[in-house]
């Protein structure tokens, strides 16, 4: 099964900017998306609320702020494929990121303090538009 889309990677660094990774464009239309590829699948998924949590340059993270219409996550080790509809998930967040514990991301080294929420695939299942598992 296939969602059908056609993939446009984003070189633009403007575009880049606000979150946006890929133009997905289907039936004359055309959809920003956002993606996220991991090595290894959890049965989680890390929504980032901070990008820099540094009081003296905070920026708040993609999860909130990204100008995508999707976000789309991959995973290498099991090839699991998750859309997540943005909005859907914004509106998720707003009603439930105090359930789940704030984490300081730890899998890649950088300056900046990155901070988000380490959410169970199954609690997101109202925001997920796709999933496809591959051989």
């Amino acid at each position: 099964e296939s969602i059908g889309f056609e993939v446009f990677l984003v070189s633009h660094d403007g575009l880049q900017m606000l979150g946006v990774d890929a133009v997905l464009s289907k039936g004359g239309k055309q959809y920003l998306a956002d993606f996220k590829i991991e090595k290894r699948y959890t049965g989680n998924l890390f929504l980032e609320l901070w990008s820099n949590r540094n009081p003296f340059r905070p920026k708040v993270g993609w999860a909130v702020d990204s100008m995508c219409d999707y976000v789309v996550y991959c995973f290498l080790d099991v090839r699991k494929v998750f859309v997540l509809h943005k909005e859907s998930m914004l509106k998720f967040l707003e009603s439930n990121w105090k359930r789940y514990t704030e984490v300081t991301q730890r899998a890649y080294a950088q300056v900046n303090v990155t901070t988000g929420v380490i959410v169970p695939v199954e609690d997101l299942a109202s925001c997920i538009v796709f999933y496809r598992e591959t051989e």
